[in-house]
């Protein structure tokens, strides 16, 4: 009994160091492939066109490799923060990690081609993370002050801003199509004049952001570990 209770415990172990360094290196590869994208599809202007539209372009794979990648990131955390995070709000935040993850995944196999199941992938992962992001990082706080991290409050808050930001820039560009004559869900190749355009910066802002926190949690997780568990 006392054998496999000390393999438990150095499988728990085991997973809470692997776990944050993979989502550091997950987290961090999505960002990257998305600058690859950039430099693969540079038919596709940044400032109207949304990071998921790559895949209408010859680097659908690499986009694909990008939110699975993305994915990793999320599941990942789950395990690197899940030891830590003791507040019933924060466990809410950590479990909904999951479903981030299932949203990123469903966008690296349901393309904007599929908008219907697309959609829901956008809704499963884009919405849920800035307020996992909060419930984790404030239930950390209280329990271990994050008195070395406020770079993770303010990521977290910045999560919230930049959705938002991105919710209100779509609108803007949705209501010029409108004013321009372009009926809604007529495809565009080109942006009609008088129409302001700057989602699309704000759609990769978004996922820097959400990366950005995800490398730091699991810079804290790391740190976590090291100290005793209040």
């Amino acid at each position: 009994m006392e054998n496999i209770i000390n393999l438990s415990n150095q499988q728990v172990i085991a997973s809470s160091t692997t776990a944050p360094k993979l989502a550091f290196i997950t987290a961090t590869t999505a960002m990257l492939l998305m600058l690859v994208l950039h430099v693969l599809s540079p038919e596709f202007s940044p400032s109207w066109r949304m990071v998921s539209e790559y895949a209408l372009g010859q680097s659908a794979w690499v986009l694909s490799l990008m939110f699975i990648s993305w994915a990793v990131s999320s599941w990942t955390l789950f395990f690197a923060l899940k030891p830590h995070v003791k507040t019933r709000a924060g466990k809410v935040g950590v479990a909904m990690l999951v479903v981030v993850g299932v949203g990123q995944f469903m966008a690296s196999i349901f393309s904007v081609k599929d908008e219907a199941m697309h959609g829901v992938a956008g809704l499963l992962g884009l919405p849920t993370l800035p307020v996992a992001a909060l419930l984790i990082t404030y239930s950390l706080k209280r329990t271990y002050s994050l008195k070395s991290s406020k770079r993770l409050i303010r990521l977290a808050h910045l999560t919230w801003i930049v959705f938002i930001l991105l919710a209100v820039s779509v609108m803007i560009f949705i209501n010029g199509l409108q004013n321009a004559g372009v009926k809604q869900g007529t495809p565009i190749t080109e942006l009609p004049n008088g129409v302001i355009s700057f989602h699309g910066w704000i759609n990769r802002a978004l996922i820097i952001v959400y990366c950005l926190w995800t490398i730091t949690a699991a810079q804290e997780a790391i740190r976590l570990r090291r100290q005793p568990h209040p």
